[in-house]
């Protein structure tokens, strides 16, 4: 297939135009394919040429198989370069494409305010911060309002007071790192905690790369935070029934996001099947409305019950089918029994490679257990988590 010689960045020595053939016009655009077959023109030209000099009566043997070999050394050269920035220019398409085809505008957008000079000179300064000892030539950041003046004076307070909590690590105070402004995607050792604790949560069958979790204020803000990037107003989600009664608001209420029911039966347990999930898409399609993912809550709220291993594959080979993205919101995920087991949808994708880029979770430690320390003082750190394993998100939650 083209598109994948393509997205490996293959010289295409084993393409020739017939192969567009088998493309999905949606990928390859128009230009694109007219660009393509110039390329294989070109390359077929070079084979006609070298035979053609090979057969004919005015060249001896040994100038034709110099010139020959001559010319195609350097056509063959000329062509790789070109070859590589066909790949590259329709690979960068293709990316572009497929990000507006499964974003929203919002999170398919290059530039999120990055460019302003504010950030610039954030930039700069982070290449080269001033430092009185180690780096007195440095730049000196200016346009932050963080008042440090008091530091000294704070962390003496702190130094009398043992039993403030949370402002030490390894017996050492750490109130310089937590006091100033953080990364947007949150702290990078709470991450790397969380990625850990949520491999834990999931019997460690799946890990989780800290670089792939966006933190935010609960799993309202993670749900609501994904369906801003990956939805317009006006576009749709397939839910199954009974649901989680909060998500009309929580989906619906500033995104402009539909929610579509998927109807499930008590006769069969509430168990989402391929004949719900296709009831509910064309129903989305009647009312005018672009489906643009499921979803699950798994564990189940309000029905407690956990989806098998048969519905998540259904759902995600449903997915696939659709081109459309999968949200399982796995705030329960470490309150459940051991029977029946838990299956996460990161433990139902480990073994495909066509679906990672749709599939995301959102959680909260604070839910996921009640007996872990994210929950010793009664709920007090309320934190939610979207993992995402393309990035899509974690690039479009910045703007």
């Amino acid at each position: 297939m083209l598109v994948y010689e393509l997205l490996s960045l293959s010289p295409l020595q084993h393409l020739g135009p017939t192969d567009l053939l088998h493309c999905n016009p949606q990928f390859i655009s128009l230009p694109q394919q007219v660009a393509l077959f110039v390329f294989f023109w070109h390359k077929i030209s070079i084979n006609s040429l070298v035979t053609s000099l090979h057969a004919s009566p005015h060249c001896s043997l040994s100038l034709s198989l110099s010139l020959s070999l001559s010319l195609s050394l350097c056509l063959e050269s000329l062509l790789g370069s070109i070859s590589v920035l066909f790949c590259r220019y329709i690979v960068s398409s293709l990316y572009t494409r497929m990000n507006q085809k499964l974003l929203s505008r919002k999170a398919a957008c290059n530039v999120h305010g990055q460019d302003s000079s504010y950030f610039l000179g954030w930039q700069e300064y982070e290449k080269n911060p001033y430092d009185p000892i180690t780096n007195p030539g440095g730049m000196i950041q200016m346009g932050l309002a963080e008042n440090q003046l008091s530091f000294d004076l704070i962390e003496s307070w702190l130094r009398s007071h043992p039993d403030a909590a949370g402002f030490k690590k390894d017996g050492a105070l750490i109130f310089r790192e937590l006091a100033l402004f953080q990364d947007y995607h949150g702290l990078p050792a709470f991450k790397s905690a969380l990625a850990k604790f949520m491999g834990e949560v999931r019997g460690n069958k799946v890990t989780f790369e800290p670089c792939k979790l966006v933190l935010t204020a609960g799993a309202t803000s993670a749900n609501e935070t994904l369906v801003f990037c990956l939805a317009e107003p006006g576009e749709a989600f397939l839910l199954p029934t009974p649901y989680y009664p909060g998500f009309d608001r929580d989906l619906k209420w500033r995104t402009g996001a539909e929610i579509v029911p998927i109807h499930c039966s008590s006769s069969n347990g509430f168990r989402v099947t391929k004949v719900a999930l296709e009831a509910a898409h064309r129903h989305a399609q009647k009312r005018g409305l672009r489906v643009k993912g499921v979803l699950l809550t798994n564990p189940s709220n309000p029905l407690g019950t956990t989806m098998t291993r048969q519905e998540l594959d259904t759902l995600i080979d449903f997915v696939v089918a659709k081109d459309i993205h999968l949200i399982s919101d796995e705030i329960y995920s470490g309150t459940s029994f051991d029977s029946p087991e838990f299956v996460s949808i990161a433990e139902a994708i480990k073994d495909r490679n066509d679906v990672a880029h749709r599939v995301h979770i959102g959680c909260s430690p604070t839910m996921s257990s009640p007996r872990s320390t994210f929950s010793r003082t009664g709920g007090g750190l309320k934190n939610g988590t979207t993992c995402s394993w393309k990035g899509f998100v974690g690039s479009g939650s910045d703007a």
